[in-house]
């Protein structure tokens, strides 16, 4: 979530459009907003607005000092943030073999940039050494106007079929007839190798006794998180609210895959209140404030609701509402809104790949992926009902690389969570074909 909330302040501070406006350099963490003018009344020589460098510590400076190469800024700051990712430590290491693994990943990150750099910078030493002059060939061509609108909305919503990263979560809650929660699970996944891989883990409460909160503290210092990356093993603990803001609210913020088995329910246990949808639904609140003036509770409205509306007992179609991310200080200024989430009930997605209902067991045992352990819930904050959940979210994660896999069999410009049905795929198979709807080529008189 550390790589998530840096992405979004960034975001945040360059704007809309996050590129370069002189030469198109459009690499987030490199960009800033300042101007020539700026630079010059801080000091900044003219000719150093043109050649600024830095010199580089490939190993850390706390590691090896004397070890240094001269970048560019652009470069110096893409290499930081790809030793920030890597968990390379700013600070010395005593232990030797942490150590050697800290040297090996800021070395990888340095080569890796090298080996981006390379084969341009061969194509324009051919250009141009050894005799050899090569010339651009330009030729006359006519282009065929297509239907851009169509295309542009195919292209980009193939583009976003899987994004970069996914928030899968879980939730337990008490056996009394309002079935409030106690805790869940979440993890933090990226996607890498063509499977989504868990970079930070954690859990959240509410509702529950101070002995069961030392239970779930007891059991976060006793256990490591999952993850593949070694430098990050805590195993969050937060209250409810601050998953909302923290772990929920980044994830929307970054486009990411909130995922679930069984969401509407999971969705419905983290709301603190909900109304009536105007489309027949169910509108989430999960975010309230006091009002200072009459101090009556409301419904936050700097965050987005989650609206859900179900269409049979397997299918519900889930979204969040776009809701501005702040109060503009002007009046007549609008600001700017949240990105519309989305969302991925993998009870849907299997039944709409092969037209069968699955339970969490059933779906595990059918793509052959570790599932449920054999415990009966009991309502409270148990070590057993701890280690139940946790498993729950590894299955979940589980059968949704499982699942990725199946879907990308299918040759359709169709995103998992558009899947609902069996229909939904048969659709984006005419689609593809470019076949005309019945409808579309019969008409009445």
């Amino acid at each position: 979530m550390r790589r998530w909330r840096r992405d979004a302040r960034r975001k945040e501070r360059v704007g809309q459009f996050p590129f370069c406006l002189s030469c198109g350099y459009a690499c987030l963490e490199c960009l800033t907003t300042v101007t020539r003018r700026w630079l010059k009344e801080k000091g900044i020589p003219d000719d150093y607005l043109y050649r600024l460098l830095q010199e580089h510590h490939i190993e850390r400076e706390a590691i090896n000092p004397d070890l240094v190469v001269t970048l560019c800024l652009n470069c110096h700051k893409e290499i930081e943030e790809g030793l920030a990712n890597e968990g390379v430590s700013f600070y010395p290491e005593k232990n030797l073999h942490k150590l050697i693994a800290l040297v090996l990943r800021a070395s990888a990150v340095l080569f890796d940039s090298l080996a981006n750099s390379y084969p341009p910078l061969g194509e324009f030493a051919g250009k141009t050494i050894g005799g050899v002059m090569n010339y651009d060939i330009y030729v006359r061509a006519h282009t065929i106007q297509i239907d851009n609108k169509e295309y542009a909305k195919k292209s980009e919503h193939k583009k976003e079929i899987w994004p970069e990263l996914a928030l899968v979560f879980d939730c337990e809650t008490r056996l009394s007839a309002d079935q409030s929660l106690t805790f869940g699970f979440w993890r933090a996944c990226e996607f890498y190798r063509e499977e989504f891989v868990p970079v930070e883990e954690g859990i959240f409460h509410d509702g529950i006794t101070s002995q069961e909160v030392d239970r779930l503290k007891k059991y976060t210092k006793n256990n490591k998180s999952e993850t593949v990356q070694d430098n990050n093993d805590c195993l969050h603990l937060y209250c409810r609210s601050k998953f909302i803001d923290e772990v929920l609210g980044m994830a929307i913020q970054s486009k990411a895959l909130v995922v679930g088995f069984n969401l509407p329910f999971d969705l419905s246990r983290i709301a603190v209140d909900w109304t009536p949808s105007d489309d027949g639904g169910w509108s989430l609140i999960c975010k309230q404030f006091s009002d200072q003036k009459t101090g009556e509770i409301k419904p936050d409205k700097f965050f987005p609701r989650i609206i859900i509306k179900a269409l049979n007992s397997k299918t519900a179609i889930i979204r969040s509402t776009r809701a501005p991310l702040f109060q503009p200080k002007e009046k007549g200024k609008k600001a700017p809104l949240w990105p519309a989430a989305r969302f991925l009930d993998l009870r849907t997605l299997p039944w709409a790949l092969r037209n069968k209902s699955y339970s969490l067991r059933t779906a595990c045992k059918e793509f052959n992926i570790p599932g449920k352990l054999d415990h009966k819930p009991s309502g409270a904050v148990t070590f057993e009902e701890i280690e139940y959940c946790r498993q729950d979210v590894r299955a979940t994660v589980g059968l949704l690389n499982a699942l990725k896999r199946e879907c990308d069999l299918h040759p359709i410009d169709l995103g998992p969570d558009k899947m609902f049905s069996p229909a939904s795929i048969a659709k984006a198979y005419l689609e593809k074909l470019d076949i005309s709807y019945p409808n579309q080529k019969v008409t009445n008189g």
